[in-house]
């Protein structure tokens, strides 16, 4: 049922329950299975000790990272936008509370949820905006294929990674394939836009708006150097964890974690990929010789590191802006 209004901005709660979800059971049963697995698998005396011989140091740049990476994700998206500009507090206001979503709620509605608030913060159109957010999730699967290509050239790559990179990488051929056909025959094609409902038609018009951005020069141009940034600061993130535990922290580690840890996001889970997150690292930093109870110490420290400064900068956001409740949508322009 709908939550109940409340003042400010409010968006009305899906009403698809929890607890009928899928993803909600076998990302209980796949978080719970790890987290039984560590907790009566490892020896949690050492893996106090290795958190309390971390350098704090390294971890406030690695949170430093982390801040810097949310101001690339916002630069990458507001090029993305082009050209309709948008205000910076109206962007990150939108991005953090998509990222805030995704962390707390059991289906992946963050994406949709970016869209309806910047749309209500600014009056645009929704669909429009959500176009854009889809195109910021191809250009983070271009980074990770290109990563993992060039990852294999000098290391023997686990299977658990290149087989979903594999298949990602068919099913984003074909995607890319698809829209590409339909961007550049969206004149031929206008005849059953026409055809379709009005609100429907008006509705797929503006989703297409969103998504030429993947044929116009300057939405490529800060789509591919957002994401080069982005992703980089992603990687000195990981480094400064590691650092921060005296793990290996040479390019090959490094780069392998950023790209399982991506990976992963699609693998299901509870909210926050807990468990997952944790498992990801004691698989990846095993393959160097780290020991399961330091893995996952730095685990630990980098999956709060990555996820509270955006939760706690996104909750603040949306506190100021007024919302209270969420859903996935919220009628008006689309």
């Amino acid at each position: 049922m709908p939550m109940p209004m409340t003042s400010g901005n409010t968006v009305r709660q899906p009403t698809t329950r929890w607890y009928h979800s899928w993803r909600f059971w076998l990302g209980g049963a796949v978080s719970l299975a790890l987290v039984v697995w560590a907790v009566w698998s490892l020896d949690w005396q050492q893996v106090g000790r290795a958190l309390g011989g971390a350098r704090l140091g390294w971890i406030a740049m690695a949170i430093l990272m982390v801040l810097l990476t949310v101001a690339a994700r916002l630069l990458r998206w507001r090029g993305l936008l082009l050209p309709r500009r948008f205000g910076i507090t109206a962007l990150l206001t939108a991005l953090l509370a998509g990222q805030v979503v995704n962390y707390i709620v059991l289906a992946r509605l963050g994406d949709v949820v970016r869209a309806v608030v910047l749309g209500q913060e600014t009056g645009a159109s929704k669909a429009r905006v959500l176009g854009t957010v889809a195109l910021e999730k191809l250009w983070d699967v271009v980074m990770l294929l290109g990563l993992v290509t060039a990852l294999s050239v000098g290391l023997v790559l686990p299977d658990w990674l290149v087989l979903p990179a594999r298949l990602l990488a068919i099913g984003s051929v074909v995607g890319l394939v698809l829209l590409l056909t339909v961007l550049l025959s969206r004149s031929h094609l206008s005849f059953i836009i026409r055809r379709l409902p009005s609100a429907i038609g008006h509705w797929v018009s503006a989703l297409l708006d969103g998504l030429e951005g993947i044929i116009r020069p300057h939405a490529l141009f800060w789509g591919w150097l957002g994401s080069l940034v982005t992703w980089s600061l992603g990687a000195a993130t990981n480094y400064c964890v590691l650092h921060a535990f005296d793990l290996p922290s040479s390019l090959a580690p490094v780069l392998l974690l950023l790209a399982a840890l991506q990976a992963g996001v699609a693998v299901p889970s509870l909210p926050g990929s807990v468990g997952v997150f944790e498992g990801t690292c004691i698989a990846v930093l095993a393959l160097f010789g780290v020991g399961q109870e330091e893995a996952l110490a730095a685990g630990l420290a980098l999956h709060i590191v990555v996820f509270v400064p955006p939760l706690v900068l996104g909750g603040a956001m949306m506190w100021r802006a007024g919302y209270r409740t969420l859903s996935v949508w919220q009628g008006g322009q689309p």
